[in-house]
């Protein structure tokens, strides 16, 4: 699916307080400003990250209005080591602030992980080497193929064309 590909250097940032006013602009600083402060970068580091686009995902009905959720960021980074770098700062996050830090899938990607997380996470518990690689979830070198997967008809394919 190209779509995966062509978000492959996008970054989702969740909890992050936001403004109905907020422009672009303001929405890149206010990422910067979390970056430093909750995920602390250093100023030197965070100066070298440069960021091709960064917006807010728009709110689409008056129930998601109401939920009152701090609207998600999402920020492309020009360089693929930029994203590796924020990604190996998400252990500095705080605790009990309800923060999260994602890569960018479509919602058919991000459906098949939801619903393979608890057997990533018993595979965990069980000491394997365990992770997911785009859509596929990776159990000690191999692709999982349990009862769930039946019903996906893109599991396993998403990126074979890449």
């Amino acid at each position: 699916m190209q779509e995966c590909f062509n978000r492959g250097n996008n970054i989702k940032f969740f909890g992050i307080n936001d403004n109905e006013q907020e422009s672009p602009e303001d929405t890149e600083a206010v990422l910067r400003n979390f970056l430093h402060k909750e995920m602390k970068f250093s100023k030197k580091h965070l100066d070298e990250i440069e960021f091709e686009r960064v917006h807010r995902i728009p709110i689409r009905s008056r129930e998601e209005k109401k939920n009152q959720h701090p609207r998600p960021i999402i920020a492309k980074v020009s360089f693929f080591k930029d994203k590796q770098q924020i990604k190996s700062h998400i252990k500095h996050l705080p605790r009990g602030k309800k923060f999260g830090v994602a890569d960018d899938y479509p919602k058919e990607v991000d459906e098949i992980r939801r619903k393979l997380y608890p057997v990533l996470k018993k595979a965990k518990m069980d000491n394997k080497t365990t992770f997911f690689n785009v859509e596929k979830l990776i159990i000690d070198k191999a692709v999982y193929r349990g009862p769930e997967t039946k019903t996906f008809t893109l599991y396993g394919r998403i990126m074979d064309n890449f």
